[in-house]
């Protein structure tokens, strides 16, 4: 993930968190479900702030789909709020500055979530 965030441009970001997702998508020895449903859900509220900032609303719109059905599953409340977050970083690139901050603010301990609340 640390990799994926500090790629030198959007593209090799979203190639290096396409490769996590999709080694994150079949269960990990080592990793409880809980957890790897975090890391997955890392992944794609990332995945869509990328795809919402370079403007391909469509896979910012797909990562956020998967995220919604992660989060709907699991119930968990990290989850939740990198769902919200992801929801924040789209609603923001759109304009919708007011549903951006409500979205963004469920998720306080980003630095990535609050930098774009600010």
């Amino acid at each position: 993930m640390a990799a994926a965030m500090l790629a030198a441009d959007p593209q090799s970001e979203l190639d290096l968190l396409k490769s996590l997702s999709a080694f994150l998508d079949k269960p990990l020895a080592g990793m409880n479900e809980s957890d790897r449903g975090i890391a997955r859900a890392a992944v794609l509220r990332e995945r869509a702030r990328v795809e919402a900032e370079r403007g391909a609303f469509r896979e910012a719109d797909q990562a956020i789909a998967e995220l919604r059905a992660l989060a709907a599953a699991s119930r968990n409340q990290v989850i939740r709020g990198y769902f919200e977050s992801a929801c924040g970083y789209v609603l923001f690139s759109r304009g919708d500055f007011a549903d951006a901050a409500d979205e963004l603010a469920a998720d306080p301990h980003s630095p990535l979530a609050l930098r774009q609340l600010a």
